[in-house]
């Protein structure tokens, strides 16, 4: 748990808002059956997402929090979910 006096008193506007998930990992899943197999392995429905570029930053809309749970329908996981269009 964080209190008042661990959180620094400046804070660079630059980043307002922002903030550092280093024990958050990342997922990339492509091909053809992507979305099929998300939308049937989550709690959440990928239908309908916004595609965000990558580098820039998805909100509203254009993310869902989603769950993986086991076959008894305990969580798993939690994540935020976006559609990003990757350029190779």
């Amino acid at each position: 748990m964080t209190n008042s006096a661990q959180i620094p008193s400046s804070i660079d506007p630059s980043t307002q808002g922002l903030a550092p998930l280093s024990e958050w990992g990342l997922i990339l899943v492509e091909g053809p059956d992507a979305a099929t197999l998300l939308q049937s392995q989550l709690s959440n429905s990928v239908l309908g997402l916004k595609r965000t570029i990558a580098g820039e930053i998805a909100h509203g809309h254009d993310v869902r929090l989603v769950g993986y749970c086991n076959p008894k329908g305990r969580l798993l996981a939690s994540a935020w979910l976006g559609l990003f269009l990757i350029q190779y």
